[in-house]
């Protein structure tokens, strides 16, 4: 006699566990477990309609949400790489800038440092970005009060950053480091093209130094 599958098994039970992001059941391991339901099912006692119908209902649930993660994680790279070429478009530019300092004595009012300086290079550090100043002042981006010359679209703030050097990581990891030569726009994708012997081609994404050449 074939044994009945445990019914533990049951996708919809096991999708209702709580598991860690590693032991999620992806849309290949849910046919394989409903295969092996209906392959090994008890003839005395089958799968009914409605279980059939159940699972599927939250197989296709499931591979919406995939889709939608999918979706997510595009968009959130885009948004980054837009980000990117936006405070790249900083470097050359004559800011105001200030900043707001707590003495360590918790009597003392704060003080407002301000001043005025053009942007040399820029650099991401864990993802956020630190502007450099001709003196060496380090500034975040809620520091800048004002931006003279402030560009408008993405593919005009890329264009901006023909001829300034570029420090980016290569797909083996390794940092690198050209002028850009040129700017083009594939597929929604905007591509910097190093003046380097490899010709590189790089996206904003990249990129983790930018500064003035030469």
């Amino acid at each position: 006699m074939t044994n009945a599958i445990d019914s533990s098994l049951f996708y919809a039970n096991a999708a209702n566990r709580n598991q860690s992001p590693g032991n999620v059941l992806g849309k290949d391991a849910f046919l394989k477990i409903l295969m092996a339901q209906l392959k090994n099912q008890d003839p005395l006692n089958p799968l009914e309609d409605k279980d059939f119908i159940a699972q599927m209902a939250t197989f296709s649930q499931l591979e919406q949400m995939m889709e939608v993660a999918d979706s997510m994680e595009n968009l959130i790279a885009l948004q980054k790489e837009n980000l990117y070429i936006g405070y790249s478009s900083f470097v050359g530019k004559e800011v105001d800038w200030h900043i707001v300092e707590y003495p360590q004595d918790s009597g003392g009012q704060p003080v407002v440092k301000k001043g005025t300086g053009r942007i040399v290079s820029v650099m991401f550090k864990s993802g956020e970005p630190v502007f450099y100043l001709e003196d060496g002042t380090e500034l975040k981006p809620e520091n800048i009060s004002g931006v003279k010359d402030a560009f408008g679209s993405s593919i005009v703030e890329a264009s901006a950053l023909i001829g300034k050097k570029i420090t980016w990581t290569d797909e083996q990891g390794a940092e690198r480091q050209a002028v850009v030569q040129s700017v083009s726009v594939k597929d929604g994708i905007i591509y910097f093209h190093m003046n380097d012997d490899q010709h590189s081609k790089i996206t904003a994404g990249q990129i983790v130094k930018i500064e003035t050449a030469g």
